[in-house]
């Protein structure tokens, strides 16, 4: 798995204010876009640094965190039976099809090149369903308690709040590193 085996591509990105309304005043940026398979692209930067991670069960966590936003992959299920709904929030959905087949080749790609036993080639592969499904657990965890918020309500305008969002976000940073 390298940069080179993929297309990548430049997105155009409008920079959004704290409300989520489009800034007038600042310029469009570019973002490095990796297309990894079946129309499933990711920020090039970001494939990269998941590329460094030694361990599989980081890889497939912060790959997923990629392909969905942390938000998005909180309210995600494998097998979608009665099950409590997030505050305001539809029934969890079932992991996208294509999405999670990129997810899975990927992984086992990751697997077969940086495990040496079969043995532990096998575990890790039979595993990564109960790494991920553990991992939406600890989001959602993290959601009750505030840590994570949905990007679709708007922040207060008081000066509290923001220092406070920015607060939690480097904390989020340091927890993400400890995963």
């Amino acid at each position: 798995m390298n940069l080179k085996d993929f297309t990548t591509w430049d997105m155009t990105v409008n920079p959004k204010g704290k409300n989520g309304e489009d800034l007038k005043d600042v310029s469009p940026t570019k973002v490095k876009m990796i297309h990894l398979r079946f129309g499933v692209s990711i920020p090039s930067k970001s494939f990269t640094l998941i590329q460094k991670e030694k361990s599989p069960s980081k890889f497939l966590k912060k790959l997923a965190r990629a392909i969905w936003t942390e938000y998005q992959l909180l309210n995600r299920a494998f097998l979608v039976q009665k099950c409590g709904t997030l505050d305001e929030r539809s029934p969890r959905k079932t992991f996208t099809p294509v999405k999670k087949a990129v997810l899975r080749k990927l992984y086992f790609a990751f697997v077969k090149n940086h495990v040496v036993s079969k043995e532990d080639r096998k575990t890790a592969r039979d595993e990564w369903r109960s790494i991920l499904g553990d991992y939406i657990s600890y989001l959602r965890k993290r959601y009750r308690t505030g840590k994570i918020r949905d990007p679709n309500k708007h922040l207060s305008s008081s000066s509290d709040s923001s220092s406070e969002s920015e607060d939690s976000s480097s904390n989020e940073e340091n927890e993400e590193d400890s995963i």
